[in-house]
C-alpha cells in the first residue's frame, strides 16, 4: 500500500494561484463555489483590482481603494455577456363572430423585446442589436448570440437571403452616462431613441436589469413623438391588462446548466420521473443561487419533460400520465426539463376575465372600500377584479399599524391582541343581513365584482 505525501500542495491550488489571473470573471466566480479550498484564492485583491480599475476607467466611474470584489460586482454598468429580454403582453379583444374556434371575448398576446450590447469595436464604437418579435425566445436568443451576428462585418441592413427574424434586427449605437444607457437606431418609422437605467434585478444578480426611462421617435420635419411608458411612480404598469414596456432582464448563454441521472423502471410514469428530476435539480439551483449564478428553477407544476432537441426547435413534451415504456424511452436516453409556460410570465400575468362585466372591470379605475372593526376603520383601494382575501389581508395590515399607534398613545394598552388572525376572520358586506337571518360572510376566493361591491362600499371585519 502506497501512502501519499499529505504535506504536498494540492495541484489544483497551485494552478489557481496563477491560472485564475487569466480567467474571466465568470470562471473565477464559479470556481469560488465549486471548490471550497479555492474560495480564498478567488478573493485576493490582485485578481479583482485590475479588473475594477479597467472597468471604472472605461465607463468613467468612481473607484474606491477597498472591497475590490464587492465594488466590481455592485457597480451599475452595461453587461456584454448576454441578451436583455423584456416580456411584453397585452389583452386583445376578440370581436364576436370573428373566430369559429375561440369562444372568449379577449385573448392575451405576448411578445418580447431584445437588446444585446457589444463591447467597443476596433474604432471604439459601441454597437447594439435591437429586436422586437413574438417568435419563441429560444430561437431569438440563439440568433442574437450566434457568432455570425456578432461579427462586425454583418453590421448593417439585413439581406434578402437572411431569415425573416434576422431581417428584423436593428443595429443601434449606444453610450452609458450616469447609470443610463442611451440607444439610437433607425427603422422604417424614423429614428428611435431609448433611455434605460441599469439596475440589479434582485439579490445576487448584478446589473442584470434595464428599466425604461424615456422612449421617443423623431422624423425629419416633424415634432418628436414621446411614447407613454404606462408606468406608475413605483415602476409597475398602470393598466394590468397592457404592459408594452416591461423591464429588460439579462439572459446569459453561459448559465451553468445541470444534468442529473435518475433511475426508473419502464412501468413508472413520466410524472414520477419529473418529480425526482425536479428534486435533484432544485438542490443544484439552491447551490448556484447563493452567488447569483443560476436562473430560478420553474415550479414543478409548470415543468414538462421532453426529449432533447436541437437549438431553435420546439420541444415535444411527454404526457405525465404515460409510462416510460409507452413513450419509447430506453436506458441512457437524455431528456430535458423545460417550462411549458414561462413561470415568471404566469406569475405576473393577470387572470383572463370570464365575463364581459369582469373584462370591463379589469380596465376600470380603482375603487375605495371602507373596512370597519371595533378597533377602528381603514380605507382600502382595490380593483373590482381583486379577491376578498386580498382586501382582508391589507385591512388587517393597516389595522395592525393603527393598533400599534393607539397602544403608544394609550400607555401600552395591548389593542393589537384583539385583532383576529387572517385565517380566523371574515369580511361581511353592509346590509348583507335582514335583521332576522345571520349575514353570510363574503367568500375569500370571490372577486369584488362577483360580490357586487361598488366604490364606497362598507365592509365589516369580524372573527369567526
Amino acid at each position: 500500500m502506497a501512502f501519499s505525501d499529505v504535506s504536498a500542495e494540492n495541484p489544483l491550488l497551485s494552478w489557481a494561484k496563477d491560472g485564475l489571473f487569466f480567467c474571466d470573471t465568470y470562471v473565477v466566480t464559479r470556481v469560488s463555489w465549486v471548490c471550497r479550498e479555492l474560495r480564498p484564492v478567488t478573493m485576493v485583491v490582485d485578481i479583482w483590482k485590475p479588473r475594477l480599475q479597467k472597468l471604472c476607467h472605461f465607463w468613467s466611474l468612481r473607484c474606491l481603494e477597498k472591497c475590490w470584489r464587492e465594488q466590481y460586482l455592485r457597480l451599475h454598468r452595461p453587461r456584454w455577456d448576454g441578451v436583455y429580454v423584456g416580456q411584453c403582453q397585452y389583452l386583445h379583444k376578440v370581436r364576436p363572430g370573428s373566430s369559429l374556434t375561440y369562444k372568449g371575448s379577449c385573448v392575451w398576446v405576448s411578445y418580447r423585446r431584445y437588446i444585446r450590447l457589444f463591447p467597443p469595436n476596433e474604432d471604439g464604437e459601441l454597437r447594439a442589436l435591437v429586436l422586437q418579435d413574438a417568435a419563441p425566445m429560444d430561437m431569438a436568443l440563439s440568433l442574437l448570440m450566434s457568432s455570425d451576428i456578432a461579427c462586425p462585418s454583418v453590421f448593417g441592413r439585413g439581406k434578402e437571403s437572411k431569415s425573416h427574424l434576422e431581417r428584423k434586427i436593428a443595429v443601434a449605437s449606444y453610450d452609458f452616462h450616469l447609470g443610463h444607457v442611451r440607444l439610437k437606431y433607425n427603422n422604417d418609422n424614423g429614428q428611435c431613441n431609448l433611455t434605460l437605467k441599469v439596475a440589479h434585478s434582485k439579490k445576487g444578480y448584478f446589473s442584470e436589469q434595464l428599466n425604461w426611462v424615456d422612449y421617443t421617435l423623431s422624423r425629419p420635419g416633424e415634432d418628436v413623438t414621446c411614447f407613454d411608458l404606462g408606468r406608475n411612480e413605483w415602476g409597475d404598469p398602470r393598466n394590468p391588462s397592457c404592459d408594452h414596456f416591461p423591464p429588460f432582464v439579462l439572459h446569459r448563454s453561459n448559465n451553468p446548466s445541470a444534468m442529473v441521472t435518475v433511475e426508473m423502471r419502464a412501468r413508472d410514469k413520466v410524472q414520477d420521473l419529473k418529480i425526482k428530476a425536479h428534486e435533484q435539480l432544485s438542490v443544484w439551483t439552491r447551490l448556484c443561487n447563493e452567488l447569483g449564478e443560476q436562473e430560478e428553477l420553474p415550479p414543478l407544476k409548470n415543468c414538462r419533460l421532453s426529449r432533447k432537441v436541437d437549438e431553435g426547435r420546439l420541444p415535444e413534451f411527454l404526457e405525465d400520465r404515460k409510462r416510460l415504456g409507452q413513450c419509447g424511452l430506453e436506458n441512457g436516453d437524455e431528456l430535458q426539463l423545460a417550462a411549458d409556460v414561462p413561470h415568471e410570465a404566469m406569475e405576473s400575468r393577470p387572470r383572463l376575465p370570464s365575463t364581459v362585466d369582469e373584462e370591463t372591470d379589469m380596465i376600470s379605475p380603482i375603487v375605495t372600500l371602507m373596512v370597519t372593526h371595533h378597533l377602528g376603520e381603514v380605507n382600502i383601494e382595490a380593483r373590482r377584479s381583486e379577491t376578498v382575501l386580498s382586501v382582508k389581508k391589507r385591512s388587517l395590515e393597516q389595522l395592525e399599524v393603527w393598533c400599534r399607534f393607539t397602544d403608544v398613545c394609550n400607555d401600552g394598552n395591548d389593542a393589537i391582541a384583539a385583532l383576529p388572525p387572517l385565517e380566523a376572520s371574515k369580511l361581511y358586506a353592509s346590509g348583507s343581513g335582514d335583521g332576522v337571518l345571520i349575514p353570510q360572510p363574503l367568500e375569500d376566493r370571490s372577486t369584488l365584482a362577483q360580490c357586487g361591491l361598488q366604490a364606497g362600499a362598507k365592509l365589516f371585519l369580524r372573527a369567526t
